[in-house]
C-alpha cells in the first residue's frame, strides 16, 4: 500500500522555529519569497490544508450508484473531450470497473463543440445497448434539454461537473457540482476529475468499506491532479495535496536506477508501483499502464524531458501532458486515439501515444504559421478591434492558443474569433487576473436585457430567478407554494421569456474567467463589444489599483552581483533554495513558480552560442561554478556588449544535469542588455 505523506506542515514549522533561533544573517530565499508574496508562513501552512465539506448531494449520488450497482444495471460515463473531460473519463470509467460496476465509456467527439445533444444521447443508447444509466463528468450541468430527453427516454442521470450553471433547471436525478448556486463548497476551483474522484472516494467509503477499493480509488487521484493542473485550478488547499500526491504516483510509474536516480529504460526493471500493482479489471489496469508509458516517450531520445523521476512535477504536467491530449482536440481529431491511451489493448496503447505525439507537433506549427499571420496584420492596421478583438481563419481548436500569445503582449482581455456576418462570429478568450470576463459580460448581456424591458439589472435578476426557482423539501408547504405562485408569475413576464429564446444573448461565453468560448451575432456587434470591453477594462482597472495599489513587477526577487538587488549573488544560498523548494511544490495557477530577477555585468559571465543555428546564448559564471544562464533566441544581442555593459534577465531556476555533473540554470523568458546610464 502506497501511503502519502505530505511533508509540507512538519517542513513549515520547522523552518519557522529555526528562522526563530538564527543569531546571524543567512540569506534564506524561501523566506524571502514568501515575504515578497505576502505571506507569513501560518499563511503557507493555512494554504495548504487540505480539510473540506462534503460537497452538495454527494450522498444522493452515492445511493444512486449503489443501486445501479446492486440491480447489475449498465452505466455508461459521458465525458467532455479537453484535458480534464479525458481525465474525469478515465477516473469514473476505470474507477467504477474496478468496483464491479457494468460500466461503459461513450466517446464523444471533437468536432460537435462543448457539450452534448440528444443526437448524443441516441447515439449513446445505439452504440451501448441495455444501458439503464448515464453519468456525466466535466460536463452536464447545463445540458438542460439533453437531460431531460435521457430521462425521457427512462434512462436515469448522473451529473458530475464544475463549470457555473447557466440559467434554467435541471432534472437530472442526482447532480454534483461544487459551482451550484446552493452549493456552499468553499474551494470552487476543483476541476471535473476531481469532483469525479470525490464521488467515487465518497461511495467507495461510505457503500462499500472494503479497505482494499479504497486504495485502489485512491490511486486515480493520479488522473485527478493531471486534470486539475491542466485545467487551471488554483492549487490552494485540498488541489496542492491532490496533485502533490498525483505526481508522488507518476514519478512511481517510472523504474529507475538507484545509484544514478536515473530512468531505466530497459526491459528487465518493473517500476515500484506495479510491484504490489494488481487490478480486477482490464479497464482499470490498462489506464495505469497506459499513463506510463506514455511518460516512457519522455524519457526516450538524445535530449529526454524526463531524465530522472524528479522530472515529472506539476509544471511537466502544464507544459508536457496536457498540450499533447489537448492537441487532438485542437486539430479535430479522433477522441478514440486520446482515449484509447487508457483503455485500449496493452499492444494497441503506443500506436495511439504516437498519434498524439505527431498530433502535437501539427498543432506548434500551425500556431507558430497563423501567429505570424496575426502579427503581420496588425502591423499593417488590419486588424481594427486589436488588441481585444482579432478575426483569423485558423483553426477554431487552436484559436484558444492564439490568444495565450496575444494577452501576453498586451495584458488586456485578448478573443480570437472566426466567422462571418451570416454564421456568427465564435472563438475562445483569454483574460488577465484582474478582470473577470465571464462574470462581467454575462452582466452586460443581461444590461443590454433589461434596458430593453426598461427594468434595472437588479429587477431582472430577481426576476430570472423567480422563473428559476424549485421547490424543495427542506421548505414547509406553504413557502413552497408561494415558490410556484412567484414563478409561474415570472414564466409570463416577457423579459424571461426572451431570455430563454437564442435571439436575446447578444454574446455568448461559457468556460471559466480567464479562459472561455466567445460568440457574438455579427461584426456590428464584435465593433459595440470592443467599445465596452475599452470602457470596462478601464473602470475595472482603476478599482482594482484603488484596493490593491499599482502592480508590483512579476518577479518574486532579484538577485545581483552589483549590490542593487534584493539579496546579494550567493550560490550556496541558491542550492539551498533549490533543495528546499520541494517542499513548496507543486506550482501552477494561484501558486506559480518562483520567478527570479538576476543582474550581472557582462565581464563575470562567458557567453557562449548554442543551438543548431547557434541563436541561443548560454552564460557561465566565470566564479560561480555550478550556474549557468540559459538565454533563449539572444545571442545576437550578446554577441559584441561591452564588458561594463549590465546583463538583466528574468527567470526560474531549475536543476540541470550535463556532462555528468549538477548545476542550477536561470532559464531565461526575458533578456536585457543596460548600460551604465541605465
Amino acid at each position: 500500500m502506497i501511503i502519502f505523506i505530505d511533508i509540507n506542515i512538519v517542513f513549515c514549522y520547522n523552518r519557522l522555529i529555526n528562522n526563530k533561533n538564527k543569531g546571524t544573517y543567512i540569506m534564506d530565499l524561501l523566506n524571502l519569497l514568501l515575504e515578497k508574496r505576502g505571506l507569513t508562513w501560518s499563511d503557507y501552512v493555512e494554504m495548504n490544508d487540505p480539510s473540506h465539506a462534503d460537497l452538495l448531494d454527494i450522498d444522493k449520488m452515492a445511493d444512486e450508484l449503489d443501486v445501479i450497482y446492486k440491480n447489475g444495471e449498465k452505466i455508461v460515463v459521458l465525458p467532455d473531450f479537453d484535458m480534464d473531460g479525458v481525465m474525469s473519463g478515465v477516473v469514473l470509467h476505470a474507477g467504477l470497473s474496478e468496483l464491479g460496476f457494468k460500466s461503459e465509456l461513450y466517446i464523444p467527439s471533437s468536432q460537435n463543440g462543448y457539450g452534448f445533444s440528444r443526437d448524443d444521447i441516441n447515439l449513446l443508447i445505439e452504440r451501448h445497448k441495455g444501458v439503464k444509466a448515464v453519468i456525466t463528468c466535466d460536463v452536464g450541468i447545463s445540458e438542460f434539454d439533453s437531460i431531460k430527453y435521457a430521462r425521457e427516454l427512462g434512462l436515469k442521470t448522473l451529473v458530475t461537473d464544475h463549470h457555473v450553471p447557466q440559467s434554467g433547471h435541471l432534472l437530472a436525478d442526482a447532480v454534483v457540482n461544487p459551482n451550484r448556486v446552493d452549493d456552499t463548497y468553499e474551494n470552487k476551483s476543483i476541476c471535473g476529475a476531481h469532483v469525479a474522484w470525490q464521488v467515487l472516494d465518497h461511495y467507495v467509503r461510505t457503500k462499500r468499506n472494503d479497505i482494499d477499493l479504497t486504495q485502489k480509488i485512491e490511486y486515480l487521484r493520479v488522473f485527478a491532479g493531471i486534470g486539475t493542473v491542466s485545467d487551471m485550478m488554483n492549487l490552494v488547499h485540498e488541489n496542492r495535496k491532490l496533485v502533490n500526491d498525483s505526481v508522488t504516483i507518476s514519478q512511481l510509474m517510472l523504474n529507475y536506477d538507484p545509484e544514478t536516480g536515473k530512468v531505466d529504460l530497459s526491459e528487465s526493471g518493473r517500476p515500484q508501483f506495479f510491484q504490489n500493482f494488481s487490478a480486477k479489471s482490464k479497464a482499470y489496469r490498462n489506464a495505469f499502464y497506459g499513463l506510463s508509458r506514455f511518460y516512457y516517450n519522455y524519457a526516450k531520445g538524445d535530449k529526454p524531458r524526463i531524465s530522472t523521476r524528479k522530472d515529472i512535477t506539476s509544471i511537466f504536467y502544464g507544459f508536457y501532458v496536457a498540450p499533447v491530449f489537448n492537441s487532438l482536440k485542437r486539430l479535430g481529431g479522433d477522441m478514440n486515439h486520446a482515449f484509447g491511451v487508457f483503455f485500449d489493448e496493452l499492444s494497441n496503447q503506443q500506436k495511439h501515444i504516437d498519434t498524439l505525439f505527431a498530433a502535437n507537433e501539427k498543432r506548434k506549427e500551425l500556431v507558430e504559421y497563423y501567429m505570424e499571420i496575426l502579427l503581420k496584420e496588425v502591423e499593417e492596421n488590419k486588424q481594427p478591434l486589436a488588441p481585444y478583438i482579432y478575426t483569423t481563419e485558423a483553426p477554431g481548436g487552436i484559436v484558444g492558443l492564439l490568444a495565450t500569445r496575444l494577452i501576453n503582449e498586451s495584458g488586456l482581455p485578448t478573443l480570437v474569433l472566426s466567422g462571418n456576418d451570416n454564421d456568427g462570429y465564435h472563438g475562445s478568450g483569454r483574460s488577465p487576473y484582474w478582470y473577470n470576463f465571464n462574470t462581467n459580460t454575462k452582466r452586460h448581456n443581461l444590461e443590454i436585457l433589461a434596458s430593453k424591458y426598461k427594468m434595472s439589472v437588479d429587477e431582472a435578476v430577481q426576476l430570472l430567478k423567480d422563473a428559476n426557482a424549485i421547490e424543495s423539501d427542506e421548505l414547509t408547504p406553504e413557502e413552497n407554494a408561494e415558490i410556484v405562485r412567484r414563478r409561474e408569475e415570472a414564466e409570463k413576464n416577457l423579459l424571461v421569456r426572451y431570455a430563454r429564446s437564442k435571439r436575446a444573448q447578444q454574446y455568448f461565453v461559457a468556460g471559466h474567467e480567464g479562459a472561455f468560448g466567445f460568440g457574438a451575432k455579427n461584426y456590428k456587434h464584435l465593433i459595440k463589444f470592443k467599445k465596452h470591453l475599452e470602457e470596462e477594462t478601464t473602470k475595472v482597472w482603476d478599482e482594482y489599483v484603488a484596493v490593491n495599489g499599482e502592480p508590483k513587477s512579476p518577479e518574486d526577487f532579484v538577485i545581483s552581483t552589483l549590490g542593487d538587488g534584493d539579496v546579494p549573488f550567493d550560490l550556496g544560498s541558491i542550492y539551498d533554495f533549490m533543495s528546499d523548494i520541494k517542499y513548496i511544490e507543486p506550482f501552477g495557477s494561484g501558486w506559480v513558480q518562483p520567478l527570479v530577477k538576476m543582474r550581472i555585468k557582462a565581464s563575470e559571465v562567458d557567453i557562449y552560442s548554442v543551438g543548431a543555428d547557434g541563436s541561443h546564448a548560454r552564460l557561465v559564471a566565470s566564479d560561480y561554478d555550478g550556474f549557468v544562464i540559459m538565454a533563449w533566441s539572444s545571442y545576437d544581442r550578446l554577441e559584441d556588449i561591452d564588458d561594463d555593459s549590465i546583463i538583466e534577465v528574468m527567470g526560474n531556476f531549475s536543476w540541470n544535469f550535463f556532462n555528468d555533473k549538477w548545476s542550477v540554470n536561470l532559464i531565461c523568458n526575458e533578456l536585457e542588455v543596460l548600460t551604465n546610464e541605465d
